[in-house]
């Protein structure tokens, strides 16, 4: 997973939370609200990666090496971080970040953008039609990954 600065992409698909040791970030407190969509959308990932990526902040990544991988409980859930991406609709762009964001504003103190965490408020159900519409109208190139997902 390479480092890409919060919203740097100007086209309709804007990467957020891809973090990196050695690059600054903006910290601060994410509302309740939006963790909890945040992990609801992650449970129902858009398609899986062929590999894993752990977090390799320098704490961390000495911890996963001897455990070896990373998993976030959340109210009785267990997710598998590393594995996966999240796609968040908005009106004029689709928000991709890692699902190791989760892993990263609890552990890391990561304030994502606010209009990334406006979106993820008003994203509808990741099983729904309506996010997968919302998704392929603004990013149409993301209309293969629905093909090799459980959401279809």
């Amino acid at each position: 997973m390479p480092y890409a600065p919060d919203l740097a992409n100007a086209g309709p698909l804007r990467e957020v939370g891809f973090l990196w040791s050695g690059h600054s970030y903006t910290r601060g407190k994410v509302e309740n609200s939006v963790l909890e969509r945040l992990v609801a959308i992650a449970e129902k990932p858009l398609g899986r990666y062929l590999g894993f990526h752990a977090c390799n902040m320098s704490f961390c990544f000495a911890i996963l090496r001897v455990l070896g991988g990373l998993t976030f409980r959340y109210r009785g859930r267990t997710l598998v971080l590393g594995n996966s991406d999240i796609f968040i609709p908005d009106d004029e762009a689709v928000y991709w970040a890692p699902n190791l964001i989760l892993h990263y504003i609890r552990h890391h103190r990561y304030q994502p953008p606010e209009c990334f965490c406006a979106a993820v408020l008003r994203c509808p159900p990741p099983d729904s039609p309506e996010y997968r519409e919302r998704i392929t109208r603004i990013a149409p190139e993301l209309r293969g990954a629905f093909e090799d997902s459980e959401c279809h």
